[in-house]
């Protein structure tokens, strides 16, 4: 068996004295969806942050190909193939739809043109000259997705893609993100829809405190469907 793409294994980490993760470990192969699936502050998003070198203060292990990455800086990570795409979406409201995808630096030669972004996301070709704090929330999580594809990234770090955006818009990102992994794009995805997760992950993660409680493949999250929904109060 090949090893991971990426691998964590007993990652704490810490916001100022307060302790947040607790010996996390988890693993993401090629082509492969996780999700991390639990209540609001069971730690998902501080997870993702973590393995970005967002937050610093933390011990243990990540590994991107079977390289330490512990200790690197957020670009750096970036360099190496992963992507994040936090809730909150970080685009430049100032600057056009055609501008936030044309400024980032592209990684890796498999980056996606500025063409092929607006031909997946037909909305942001109609949009382009539109400045990013005019786009609607579902517009807004397209361009933020279309952006770190520029870079030609081997894994995404996806937080809340379905957050407060209308029906019609999750099924519209669900049928995107469908698309990249058809296409090879591995993902970690934090997620508090459980219906949203379980289109498109292979195996849910469960946070609980910080902890993780248990990995269940699809078909185990189907079959315990109403007690999960219970537990994260979705």
């Amino acid at each position: 068996m090949s090893a991971p793409l990426l691998e964590v294994s007993d990652l704490n980490a810490w916001y100022g004295q307060a302790q947040a993760l607790h010996g996390v470990s988890l693993k993401v192969n090629e082509g492969e969806c996780v999700a991390l699936i639990g209540r609001n502050g069971a730690g998902k998003t501080t997870t993702l942050r973590s393995i970005m070198g967002v937050l610093r203060k933390k011990t243990g292990s990540i590994k991107l190909r079977g390289e330490d990455i512990t200790r690197l800086d957020s670009h750096q990570i970036a360099r190496k193939g992963l992507a994040y795409v936090p809730e909150e979406r970080a685009i430049f409201a100032t600057l056009t739809v055609k501008e936030n995808l044309e400024l980032p630096p592209v990684w890796n030669a498999k980056g996606w043109s500025s063409r092929k972004c607006t031909e997946a996301f037909p909305a942001l070709e109609a949009r382009a000259e539109h400045s990013g704090a005019k786009l609607s929330g579902g517009e807004q999580q397209m361009l933020a997705i279309a952006r770190v594809l520029r870079a030609g990234p081997t894994l995404l770090l996806l937080d809340e893609p379905s957050e407060g955006l209308a029906p019609v818009v999750v099924q519209q990102i669900q049928k995107i993100l469908r698309g990249l992994k058809a296409e090879g794009m591995a993902m970690l995805l934090v997620e508090q829809n459980l219906h949203f997760a379980l289109s498109l992950a292979d195996r849910h993660t469960l946070l609980v405190d910080g902890e993780v409680k248990e990995t269940l493949t699809t078909a185990e999250v189907r079959a315990r469907n109403r007690e999960l929904l219970d537990h994260l109060s979705v």
